[in-house]
Protein backbone atom coordinates (compact mmCIF):
# COMPACT_ATOMS: atom_id res chain seq x y z
CA UNK A 1 0.00 0.00 0.00
CA UNK A 2 1.59 3.45 -0.91
CA UNK A 3 0.61 6.41 1.38
CA UNK A 4 2.10 9.55 0.09
CA UNK A 5 5.65 8.71 0.26
CA UNK A 6 5.86 5.80 1.98
CA UNK A 7 5.40 1.89 1.31
CA UNK A 8 3.52 -0.12 3.66
CA UNK A 9 3.49 -3.75 4.31
CA UNK A 10 0.08 -4.84 5.57
CA UNK A 11 -0.75 -8.74 5.56
CA UNK A 12 -3.13 -9.82 2.66
CA UNK A 13 -7.31 -10.68 3.85
CA UNK A 14 -7.62 -13.99 4.75
CA UNK A 15 -9.70 -15.65 1.73
CA UNK A 16 -13.09 -17.16 2.30
CA UNK A 17 -12.58 -21.16 2.21
CA UNK A 18 -14.31 -24.44 2.66
CA UNK A 19 -14.53 -25.89 5.39
CA UNK A 20 -13.15 -28.93 4.26
CA UNK A 21 -9.26 -28.63 3.80
CA UNK A 22 -7.40 -30.56 1.85
CA UNK A 23 -5.75 -33.72 3.47
CA UNK A 24 -1.40 -33.04 3.97
CA UNK A 25 0.38 -34.29 1.62
CA UNK A 26 1.59 -38.38 1.94
CA UNK A 27 -1.68 -38.91 4.31
CA UNK A 28 -3.10 -42.06 3.82
CA UNK A 29 -6.70 -43.79 4.82
CA UNK A 30 -7.51 -47.35 4.53
CA UNK A 31 -9.92 -48.40 2.29
CA UNK A 32 -11.63 -51.86 3.49
CA UNK A 33 -12.63 -54.17 0.70
CA UNK A 34 -15.81 -54.69 0.77
CA UNK A 35 -16.22 -51.28 2.76
CA UNK A 36 -16.56 -47.49 2.01
CA UNK A 37 -14.78 -44.19 3.30
CA UNK A 38 -15.27 -40.42 3.52
CA UNK A 39 -12.28 -38.84 1.87
CA UNK A 40 -11.28 -36.24 4.54
CA UNK A 41 -10.20 -33.91 1.45
CA UNK A 42 -13.58 -33.75 -0.23
CA UNK A 43 -16.25 -35.40 2.11
CA UNK A 44 -16.66 -37.89 -0.87
CA UNK A 45 -17.82 -41.08 -0.31
CA UNK A 46 -15.84 -44.03 -1.80
CA UNK A 47 -17.39 -47.66 -2.01
CA UNK A 48 -15.66 -51.02 -3.22
CA UNK A 49 -17.64 -54.10 -3.11
CA UNK A 50 -16.02 -57.46 -4.62
CA UNK A 51 -18.29 -59.19 -7.06
CA UNK A 52 -18.25 -62.17 -9.80
CA UNK A 53 -17.09 -61.25 -13.28
CA UNK A 54 -20.59 -62.27 -14.46
CA UNK A 55 -22.20 -60.44 -12.69
CA UNK A 56 -20.40 -57.07 -13.67
CA UNK A 57 -22.63 -54.39 -15.31
CA UNK A 58 -21.66 -53.22 -18.59
CA UNK A 59 -22.60 -49.82 -18.21
CA UNK A 60 -20.67 -47.43 -15.91
CA UNK A 61 -20.97 -43.94 -15.12
CA UNK A 62 -17.93 -41.16 -13.77
CA UNK A 63 -18.31 -41.73 -11.07
CA UNK A 64 -17.79 -46.18 -11.05
CA UNK A 65 -15.25 -48.47 -12.32
CA UNK A 66 -14.48 -51.94 -12.20
CA UNK A 67 -10.84 -53.68 -11.40
CA UNK A 68 -9.44 -57.06 -11.80
CA UNK A 69 -9.64 -58.47 -8.13
CA UNK A 70 -6.87 -61.59 -8.98
CA UNK A 71 -4.59 -58.38 -10.05
CA UNK A 72 -3.98 -56.38 -7.13
CA UNK A 73 -3.61 -57.45 -3.78
CA UNK A 74 -4.59 -55.61 -0.57
CA UNK A 75 -4.66 -53.02 1.38
CA UNK A 76 -5.86 -50.55 -0.21
CA UNK A 77 -5.85 -46.80 0.57
CA UNK A 78 -6.63 -43.61 -0.77
CA UNK A 79 -4.49 -40.71 -0.75
CA UNK A 80 -3.71 -37.65 -2.45
CA UNK A 81 -1.40 -37.38 -5.65
CA UNK A 82 2.72 -37.23 -4.67
CA UNK A 83 5.49 -35.57 -7.04
CA UNK A 84 6.81 -38.52 -8.93
CA UNK A 85 3.36 -40.13 -9.56
CA UNK A 86 2.46 -42.25 -12.62
CA UNK A 87 -0.14 -44.15 -14.02
CA UNK A 88 -1.09 -46.31 -17.24
CA UNK A 89 -4.10 -44.28 -18.64
CA UNK A 90 -5.66 -46.57 -21.28
CA UNK A 91 -5.26 -44.70 -24.83
CA UNK A 92 -1.18 -44.80 -24.39
CA UNK A 93 -0.29 -48.21 -25.54
CA UNK A 94 1.10 -49.22 -22.20
CA UNK A 95 3.35 -46.17 -21.58
CA UNK A 96 2.89 -43.96 -17.85
CA UNK A 97 2.54 -40.89 -17.57
CA UNK A 98 3.26 -38.54 -14.73
CA UNK A 99 0.31 -37.41 -12.69
CA UNK A 100 1.34 -34.01 -12.86
CA UNK A 101 1.58 -33.84 -16.29
CA UNK A 102 -1.97 -35.45 -16.44
CA UNK A 103 -3.62 -32.77 -14.39
CA UNK A 104 -1.65 -30.18 -16.55
CA UNK A 105 -3.21 -31.15 -19.61
CA UNK A 106 -6.97 -31.63 -18.25
CA UNK A 107 -5.81 -28.01 -16.30
CA UNK A 108 -6.91 -28.99 -13.04
CA UNK A 109 -5.24 -25.94 -11.00
CA UNK A 110 -2.47 -26.94 -8.46
CA UNK A 111 -5.21 -25.51 -5.60
CA UNK A 112 -7.24 -28.27 -6.47
CA UNK A 113 -4.85 -31.34 -7.52
CA UNK A 114 -4.36 -31.89 -3.43
CA UNK A 115 -7.94 -32.62 -3.28
CA UNK A 116 -8.47 -35.61 -5.85
CA UNK A 117 -8.41 -38.63 -4.13
CA UNK A 118 -6.38 -41.69 -5.59
CA UNK A 119 -7.38 -45.39 -5.10
CA UNK A 120 -3.79 -47.25 -4.51
CA UNK A 121 -3.14 -50.46 -4.43
CA UNK A 122 0.57 -52.04 -3.15
CA UNK A 123 0.82 -52.65 -7.16
CA UNK A 124 0.40 -49.06 -7.94
CA UNK A 125 -2.83 -46.39 -8.79
CA UNK A 126 -6.27 -47.81 -9.84
CA UNK A 127 -8.17 -44.87 -10.31
CA UNK A 128 -7.95 -41.11 -10.09
CA UNK A 129 -11.44 -40.66 -8.70
CA UNK A 130 -13.82 -38.95 -11.22
CA UNK A 131 -10.70 -38.58 -13.90
CA UNK A 132 -9.39 -42.06 -14.94
CA UNK A 133 -8.46 -45.65 -14.28
CA UNK A 134 -4.94 -47.19 -14.33
CA UNK A 135 -5.23 -49.67 -17.53
CA UNK A 136 -3.38 -52.21 -16.13
CA UNK A 137 -6.38 -53.37 -14.32
CA UNK A 138 -8.65 -53.05 -16.29
CA UNK A 139 -11.22 -56.83 -16.26
CA UNK A 140 -10.38 -59.05 -19.29
CA UNK A 141 -12.28 -62.26 -20.64
CA UNK A 142 -10.19 -64.41 -18.08
CA UNK A 143 -11.13 -61.95 -14.83
CA UNK A 144 -13.54 -64.27 -12.60
CA UNK A 145 -13.47 -61.50 -9.42
CA UNK A 146 -14.17 -57.56 -10.05
CA UNK A 147 -13.86 -55.14 -7.42
CA UNK A 148 -16.17 -52.33 -8.16
CA UNK A 149 -15.56 -48.73 -6.99
CA UNK A 150 -18.33 -45.81 -6.80
CA UNK A 151 -17.91 -42.44 -5.64
CA UNK A 152 -21.58 -41.19 -5.18
CA UNK A 153 -21.25 -36.95 -4.92
CA UNK A 154 -18.11 -36.19 -7.23
CA UNK A 155 -16.86 -32.79 -6.71
CA UNK A 156 -18.66 -30.57 -9.65
CA UNK A 157 -15.24 -30.04 -11.21
CA UNK A 158 -15.17 -33.59 -12.05
CA UNK A 159 -18.79 -33.96 -13.18
CA UNK A 160 -18.27 -32.51 -16.62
Amino acid sequence: MIDDRHLRFVPLQARESSPIRPPRSGRQELLPVPGELIWSGTGQRLRVQQQAHTQMCTSLGKGQILVDADRVSQPLTVRNWLPGDRFYPSGMGGHSKKLQDFFTDLKIPSAARSRIPLVVAPEGILWIVGYRQDDRWVPTAQTERCLVFTSDNLPPMERD
